[in-house]
């Protein structure tokens, strides 16, 4: 039923305009962290673009590094060469130095740092005094920073790939309510739709009813019409049969009693005919009782006229009352429509509100996802090989801190 839907459209009205609160919040939030995501964004990107700037330089470096490191021990480690240090520190020294140097040069070469490159610079500077102390301090320090550094980009890849997860549900979750509203608001459109035929349907009913009462009032104006003359004509009709017969009555009356006198006066006289000229009064009373029988037809005319009038108008009546019912509850029956179509349409104008601000917050998430992405993906994409070269780079160091550790 009309009220029914009516119900059923005020409960998902209230819903929606909860659901739109909701939305609001959701963008509210979604904003301030694009916000915050935005400001971070540029310092990331700027700050690996000079990362990716420092490691070609560091790299042009290193290699020229590593060479010259490469000649340098060459030279020192030459048999002709070495005999002439053996004044300033020991063969098993020299040996243990260039040991950790080539442990080094092992670390360098799986992660081509260039702090590594310091540490060989440093431990050629202290070989002169065999006293290692402040390499292995240098070395200690670089492990636990790698440690820290490798610690620091599995968080980093951990969170992306929660956050990816994360946005990546979120993007569905938004994908799957546009969808919906989309679906209610062509439902409600298609229900307008509906109800506004429903309308038109009921109008065209009001019309035809109206041109039925029309139509009907025109026809009892005529019979009513047609009634009054013929009763008028009737009246006027016994009107002059009264007076014609009164007129006759009245003619023979007052030749009777002439007659009467006369013949008391000429009782006496000589026979000529039989009585005095009466005139037609024998014929007299057969005309007035006809004149007095059509005066009582049309009197009685006048009378079943006067009933078949009288049944006419509440046919009439009845028929209007019938009609003007009918259009009265299709009036109403447009009041309710027109309320559940405000209903409808008001129920739409929510889901367009709100799917206007689902797609909102889907196209900042988007743009943040696409922002984030770069960087995050080379976390994930690289954590394996970075965490694996670490590692090799680690394992270097500590041979090295352990060679070094041995000769003291």
């Amino acid at each position: 039923t009309t009220a029914a839907m009516l119900a059923k459209l005020e409960q998902e009205h209230a819903a929606r305009a909860q659901a739109i609160e909701n939305s609001k919040e959701e963008v509210a939030d979604l904003k301030s962290q694009v916000e915050a995501d935005e400001k971070l964004i540029p310092e990331v990107k700027k700050a690996l673009e000079d990362k990716k700037s420092q490691f070609d330089e560091r790299s042009t470096y290193r290699l020229g590094e590593l060479k010259a490191i490469g000649e340098a021990i060459t030279l020192l480690t030459d048999d002709a060469n070495r005999d002439l240090f053996s004044s300033s520190f020991s063969f098993l020294q020299l040996s243990q130095s260039q040991s950790a140097s080539k442990a080094l040069s092992s670390a360098y070469s799986a992660s081509q740092d260039g702090r590594v490159t310091a540490l060989m610079a440093l431990l050629h500077q202290q070989d002169s005094s065999g006293a290692f102390e402040t390499v292995v301090a240098k070395i200690n320090d670089m492990i636990a920073l790698l440690k820290k550094e490798d610690a620091d980009d599995l968080k980093k890849k951990d969170t992306c790939v929660a956050n990816k997860a994360k946005d990546e549900a979120s993007q569905k979750k938004f994908e799957r309510s546009v969808e919906d509203l989309e679906t209610t608001v062509s439902f409600n459109e298609a229900k307008l739709k509906e109800i506004t035929g429903q309308i038109e349907g009921k109008k065209t009913e009001i019309a035809d009813v109206e041109a039925q009462l029309s139509k009907a009032a025109d026809v009892r104006a005529a019979e009513k019409a047609e009634f009054t003359k013929a009763t008028a004509d009737d009246k006027a009709a016994v009107g002059l049969l009264k007076e014609a017969a009164n007129k006759i009555s009245s003619f023979y009356k007052k030749a009777s009693l002439a007659q009467m006198k006369a013949n008391t006066e000429l009782s006496g006289a000589p026979k000529t005919w039989e009585g005095s000229y009466g005139g037609a009064g024998t014929q007299s009373t057969g005309v007035v009782h006809m004149m007095e029988v059509l005066m009582g037809d049309l009197e009685k005319e006048t009378e079943v006229a006067t009933k078949e009038e009288a049944e006419a108008e509440e046919v009439f009546q009845d028929s209007k009352k019938d009609l003007e019912t009918a259009k009265a509850g299709l009036e109403s029956a447009i009041d309710q429509l027109a309320k559940g179509k405000g209903a409808v349409d008001s129920d739409k104008e929510d889901a367009t509100a709100e799917m206007k601000l689902k797609k909102q917050s889907l196209t900042a998430l988007l743009e943040k996802m696409k922002d984030i992405e770069p960087e995050c993906n080379y976390y994930i994409v690289n954590f394996a090989k970075r965490s694996k070269n670490r590692m090799t780079e680690i394992n270097g160091l500590a041979q090295a801190k352990a060679i070094l550790e041995g000769s003291s």
